[in-house]
């Protein structure tokens, strides 16, 4: 497992918070989870995700 440093603005850092404790889950879980959903091939495609 890898261990990565973010630096966030308080209101980001809020909504993770409340995400994390609405989904009973860890912050790694969220991040996973959008990582999954991102690299699905419909997001791929799209004109404007796609280029990240």
């Amino acid at each position: 497992m890898k261990r990565i440093e973010l630096e966030l603005d308080q209101e980001t850092y809020d909504k993770i918070q409340q995400l994390t404790q609405t989904h009973h889950c860890q912050l790694s879980d969220l991040i996973k989870a959008m990582i999954e959903q991102l690299t699905q091939p419909e997001i791929l495609k799209d004109s404007f995700i796609g280029k990240w």
